[in-house]
């Protein structure tokens, strides 16, 4: 958590694909999220919310993922100040934009700070983004709009019918606890873990 805004992970194609991916492809893929959000570290040298390894080519790619992404908040700021990806406030946004990250999240909204956008307009009159690169990510974001009900003049969705009582009840809570004891790992310790023969342990 400590270095997460300056973490770079280096993993291995194989390590990716049989230890980190498979959660996030069975969330996108089989369950069809609708958004997704990039991290604040690098991995294997370029920062998330501009990887083309994991937005362009896993997500975008081989997964075939239409909705958007929005940055966890500030990761598009740590790509030059943190990470020293990118030279400038500008280059990082365009480096964000490009490999797919469609929103950026950022704190400085929480205090109404000007000008945010300024970055995004520099990018595009250096040449850094194009207007096809700004279109992609409106169409993206506007597009979970429309499904969602959330532009004016559309009809809204229909409120949510689920009473507050259908929350956190007794049958809830016992498939929970279900879940929990079969997901239990008991490990033996024939001498892989580091601890000493006969310990017990309870995870």
């Amino acid at each position: 958590e400590s270095t997460r805004h300056v973490a770079d992970v280096f993993v291995s194609r194989h390590d990716l694909e049989d230890t980190y991916l498979p959660a996030f492809r069975a969330a996108i893929v089989d369950a069809k999220a609708g958004s997704i959000m990039c991290a604040y570290n690098r991995i294997n040298g370029q920062p998330a919310c501009g990887s083309d390894l994991l937005l362009k080519e896993h997500l975008r790619g081989a997964w075939g993922f239409k909705g958007y992404v929005v940055s966890d908040c500030d990761a598009v700021t740590d790509i030059d100040e943190h990470h020293k990806y990118a030279p400038d406030p500008a280059a990082a946004a365009a480096v964000a934009l490009k490999a797919g990250t469609d929103n950026e999240c950022n704190t400085k909204t929480l205090g109404d700070a000007k000008g945010l956008g300024e970055r995004y307009r520099e990018a595009w009159k250096r040449g850094l983004i194009s207007m096809g690169d700004i279109d992609t990510a409106l169409v993206r974001l506007f597009s979970a709009r429309y499904r969602n009900g959330d532009l004016a003049g559309l009809a809204q969705r229909k409120p949510n019918q689920t009473p507050a009582s259908a929350i956190d009840t007794p049958a809830h809570r016992d498939l929970a606890l279900q879940a929990a004891n079969k997901s239990l790992v008991l490990l033996k310790n024939d001498g892989t873990l580091p601890l000493k023969p006969g310990v017990k342990v309870a995870v």
